[in-house]
């Protein structure tokens, strides 16, 4: 077994490549976490339904 082999890298976030979360205040963690909350629970249902019949939301 060489040196390479023992190399691990490390664990990829795909939700925040450059790790610019690290970089947030708690208040702007909290601004985060509502705006993708309101995202999930309000846009999304809408997009996904859209989606599914190929047609276009006007009105959001």
């Amino acid at each position: 077994m060489t040196q390479k082999d023992n190399l691990k890298w490390p664990q990829f976030n795909w939700e925040d490549p450059l790790l610019l979360e690290l970089e947030l205040s708690e208040e702007e963690l909290m601004i985060q976490k509502t705006a993708h909350d309101f995202a999930q629970e309000k846009l999304l249902p809408g997009i996904i339904e859209a989606n599914r019949h190929e047609s276009l939301i006007l009105k959001l």
